[in-house]
């Protein structure tokens, strides 16, 4: 009862809500496309209750129901629905409907825009299109074209060529248009084997490609760097009468130039000039381009006059590219000229163009110029950029200019430009290089006080330079600083350091590195395990070598021949030649057959170690494989036959002509040097004519170490005559004689007692420039002593200790300070001796605990020694 009562009560409510039910959509349309018809619509909807009744199905029943005529009144009826109504989930057909019904206004390309940037996938799409096509009785030829522009314009490719196969479906033919549009974006998306089959694709749909077609299909193979497929579709463009835009021509010329084929380029331009057309700017650049990165800058040079003749507009990127090409080249002049020619002509020069001349300036060490060309860059208003400041900066700091660098850096940051890592890694390797070490840290300290972080390659260079300069200590520091700061080296940092370590002796302490580099999860190159095993090998330690060598091919590191060739010298050094011979034999069966400096290698090993016939057999085997035999083979072969006393089988080396006409002297020379020391009497005297007469002078040139060797000799065998004669000879030879040539001569005269004439030698030789090294000094010392000359002799010592204050040479051995030390005592005294002792100790080459007693007698025994040994 209660619930028959609360629902009869409730029966009035639910009626009144049963008026507002929203009218079906057919009756909707009917009564909103009676209002659209009049032209006041806006205002008449907006007032009316049909405004509540319009949704998506409501605006398609109004968009098909073909009661307004007017598509453009359609068109803004939907603006409106969207923009006032806040109805934006529109049916897809709606789209369809009054894409369709706009190709007559040609207003249809806004629509489908709209509808592609709903995202509908192209299926569906292309169902709406079709089936709203249908019913208006639309073929949609007209939409389907718009789709596949508006497709290719957003990227969408594969969208498109899917709209090109339902056009054909449904039985219409793609215009040409739409295949060249396609085609256009196929090839600037480098899908040009797609574009080909498109353009075949239209020539069996009877739609023919025009000479739009082909350009566009040129265009993409030539970027595709397909330059012979689109020569061939030029040439069969001309033969069916087609016009070749001259910008084809261009882009031809373009690809050719980059690909380095300038004849072709040329050819090509010069075809253009002859059949009337004029190449475009572009083609010029080209070829000005092409020719610079040739190296032919003169040709690109002409090219730019041509410009200038034709009026064609000369670009600052094509100055630019002339001028970088004549700064290669060498001509710097011929590019400040060409920069004088821009102003000239209107063409303003650039940062980038001032720069380049700025840094060959530097480069060549002309530095006032390049301040020069600052200055006038300045005065035309073009403010020097990070780059410019950086280009001055470490071209002045590599010429040790190291103050005007400086003064550039202070203009920098005047100028609010922040100096950068490269700024201050000019200054740091300036002064490394110049051993200015504590400059080079302020300027570190001072980078990294301006929060520059050192990047990788700066620290990298520092690493090199302070390595380079045997300063593995500082190396390691900056190494572990670089760590600190955050910055993770590569391969390359680890191998630069691990490379100083090794070159300075100190393997063990490389390969610590090199495990720190592994366990830091950076993968070794061939140039890291390289570096450890060339400096295990020349220790000697050819077990750990091996072992590396071993890791590395595990580790899927492909060795190459150069490691190859340290395992085999390493083999060779330690005496295991038989295991150097397996390496050998074994590398072309692994893919590394050896070069000349493998057989070189093998050769020495073979020399050393008495198996001259196998080093003549490899020596032959060499040439038989093409590899040509340099003068460290003949001087190892030479080398060899001496230290085995086969010196008629050195000689005849030289006899029979063996070595090319190109030979260095260094065979002679070792030729010569084991004749004179060890050979007999008559082949002394052969090897002396044939040097005196000129018959070894087809396999080189005396130089200045073969008239030491001859004057060495002669001077030691008493001969001083021929040997101050040979002095003369090298000096007409344009020789100049050295501070060992001498000394020879010194120790000759010496010998024989005369040294007045000694004395006068030495003044040549002074007034000549020579510099006494230790050995000279001590000679002359010597000298000056046994004549009783201690004033004289002292001189020389307090001059040869200054020279040792200063520069690291001039260091003596602990024999030739004893018999100094006996000298002056015999001449002046134990006071005299005390005195030269006290500077010995002082720069220590003697120990501070040493006396002149001790140190004398020493040395008297050290010669009695040695005259016992001597003694038959």
């Amino acid at each position: 009862m209660i619930v028959s009562t609360l629902f009869r009560r409730r029966c009035p409510l639910l009626r009144s809500f049963s008026a507002h039910i929203a009218k079906p959509p057919e009756d909707a349309s009917a009564e909103i496309s009676g209002i659209l018809n009049k032209a006041n619509w806006r205002d008449a909807l907006a007032s009316s209750n049909l405004a509540a009744e319009i949704n998506p199905d409501v605006v398609l029943s109004v968009l098909r129901s073909k009661r307004v005529d007017d598509p453009a009144k359609l068109l803004s009826f939907f603006d409106w629905v969207e923009e006032s109504q806040k109805v934006t989930e529109q049916k897809l057909d709606s789209f369809s409907f009054l894409a369709l019904g706009l190709c007559s206004l040609g207003q249809a390309r806004s629509v489908v825009i709209r509808m592609i940037e709903r995202k509908w996938p192209v299926g569906e799409v292309l169902s709406s299109v079709a089936r709203c096509s249908r019913e208006l009785s639309d073929g949609g030829g007209v939409v389907y074209g718009i789709l596949i522009d508006v497709y290719i314009e957003k990227g969408l490719l594969d969208e498109a060529l899917e709209v090109k196969k339902r056009m054909i479906i449904e039985g219409l033919v793609p215009s040409r248009q739409s295949f060249n549009v396609i085609v256009g974006g196929m090839c600037k998306r480098k899908r040009v084997d797609d574009a080909k089959a498109l353009v075949v694709e239209m020539n069996s749909l009877g739609v023919f490609p025009d000479s739009f077609t082909c350009s566009i299909l040129i265009e993409g193979l030539l970027k595709g760097r397909d330059a012979d497929a689109a020569n061939g579709l030029v040439n069969e463009m001309v033969s069916l009468g087609m016009n070749v835009d001259p910008k084809v021509y261009d882009s031809f010329i373009c690809v050719m130039s980059k690909e380095g084929a300038m004849e072709k380029a040329k050819a090509l331009f010069d075809g253009m000039i002859a059949s009337g057309v004029t190449p475009g700017a572009r083609a010029f650049a080209s070829l000005v381009e092409g020719y610079v990165q040739g190296k032919n800058a003169l040709k690109g040079y002409e090219l730019l006059v041509e410009m200038k003749r034709r009026n064609i507009v000369i670009s600052p990127y094509t100055y630019g590219a002339a001028v970088k090409g004549m700064c290669l080249s060498g001509d710097i002049d011929g590019a400040y000229n060409i920069v004088k020619e821009m102003g000239a002509s209107g063409c303003k020069p650039n940062v980038v163009i001032y720069t380049t001349l700025i840094k060959t300036f530097l480069q060549k060490s002309r530095f006032g110029d390049a301040v020069r060309v600052l200055k006038e860059m300045k005065e035309q208003g073009i403010a020097p950029d990070t780059f410019c400041y950086n280009s001055l900066i470490i071209g002045l700091s590599k010429a040790k200019r190291m103050e005007e660098a400086r003064s550039y850096l202070v203009e920098m940051v005047e100028n609010g430009l922040k100096p950068d890592a490269f700024t201050y890694g000019a200054f740091i390797s300036g002064y490394i290089e110049a051993g200015e070490f504590a400059s080079a840290e302020k300027y570190l300290k001072e980078m990294l006080e301006r929060g520059v972080v050192p990047n990788k390659v700066l620290c990298t260079g520092l690493i090199s330079e302070y390595c380079k300069k045997g300063k593995v200590i500082e190396a390691c520091s900056a190494f572990r600083s670089m760590v600190e700061q955050g910055i993770s080296g590569d391969a390359k940092t680890y191998t630069v350091l691990m490379n100083g370590l090794v070159k300075n002796g100190k393997v063990n302490d490389a390969e610590e590195i090199f495990q720190e580099m592994c366990g830091k999860g950076i993968a070794p190159d061939v140039f890291s395990y390289g570096t450890l095993i060339d400096g295990f090998s020349k220790l000697g330690n050819m077990e750990t070598a091996s072992r590396i060598f071993d890791e590395m091919v595990l580790e899927g590191v492909t060795p190459n021949v150069i490691i190859y060739n340290m395992l085999l010298g390493g083999f060779c050094r330690s005496g295991d030649i038989e295991r150097a011979k397996e390496i050998f034999n074994g590398m072309s069966g692994k893919g590394f057959p050896p070069n000349a400096v493998t057989y070189c290698t093998i050769i020495d090993g073979c020399c050393k170690y008495g198996d001259l016939e196998e080093a003549f057999r490899l020596f032959d085997e060499m040439k038989l494989k093409g590899l040509a035999p340099d003068s460290f083979v003949y001087t190892t072969l030479v080398d060899g036959c001496c230290r085995w006393n086969d010196l008629e089988r050195a000689v005849t080396i030289f006899e029979t002509k063996e070595m090319g006409l190109d030979s260095s002297t260094a065979p002679s020379n070792a030729l010569i040097n084991w004749v004179l020391k060890f050979g007999k009497t008559e082949l002394k005297t052969k090897l002396v004519n044939m040097v005196m007469d000129g018959s070894l002078d087809k396999h080189g040139k005396p130089n200045d170490v073969t008239y030491n060797i001859m004057i060495d000799y002669l001077c030691r065998e008493g001969n001083l005559e021929a040997g101050k004669e040979l002095l003369q000879d090298m000096k007409k030879a344009n020789l100049m004689p050295s501070v060992v040539t001498y000394t020879s001569l010194l120790n000759g005269y010496d010998k024989m007692g005369r040294r007045s004439e000694m004395f006068a030698v030495f003044d040549e030789a002074i007034a000549s420039g020579i510099e006494p090294d230790s050995i000279m000094y001590s000679v002359i010392i010597t000298a000056f002593l046994k004549e009783g000359m201690g004033t004289k002799a002292l001189a020389f010592v307090d001059e040869m200790f200054a020279k040792n204050a200063n520069v690291d040479g001039c260091k003596l051995s602990m024999s030739t300070c004893r018999a100094l030390l006996s000298g002056f005592a015999k001449v002046g005294g134990m006071e005299a001796a005390e005195k030269v002792m006290e500077n010995m100790i002082r720069l220590r080459y003697i120990p501070d605990s040493s006396s002149v007693v001790e140190l004398i007698n020493e040395g008297i025994s050290s010669n009695e020694r040695m005259e016992a040994d001597a003694a038959p």
